[in-house]
């Protein structure tokens, strides 16, 4: 049997302040994220239910969360950029990684439904 596993953490939600201009930053604007890991085995804890054989999604999203935080950021790029290299080198070897950052409702009237940014370890971004 061949089996492929994936973990998701979907929309993550932060107000954070982010944009390019100074006044763009002014107030909070809500963020989310979301997280993909692709094992490059199934996880050990699929047959043992021991969290340290896996990764704890209570701990990413915390890892997450500090990066969000760390700093006031201008692009949801960089943001995107940053949270995917935090999580990356604390991810088991061979462990493929998808960061998608949305800015829900970016200052932008006729944007209607956010603004995304991408970043993983595979070709084809979906």
């Amino acid at each position: 049997m061949s089996a492929f596993a994936t973990l998701r953490l979907r929309d993550l939600r932060y107000g954070l302040k982010i944009g390019v201009g100074a006044v763009e930053r002014e107030r909070e604007q809500e963020i989310s994220v979301t997280v993909e890991l692709r094992f490059e085995s199934i996880p050990h804890a699929c047959h043992t239910e021991k969290i340290d054989q896996t990764v704890c999604y209570d701990t990413l999203s915390k890892q997450i969360e500090a990066v969000a935080r760390k700093k006031t950021y201008l692009l949801i790029e960089t943001l995107g950029f940053d949270m995917y290299t935090a999580i990356k080198k604390e991810l088991p070897p061979g462990t493929r990684i998808g960061v998608s950052v949305v800015k829900v409702k970016p200052p932008i009237p006729c944007l209607q439904n956010g603004a995304e940014f991408s970043i993983s370890d595979w070709e084809n971004q979906e």
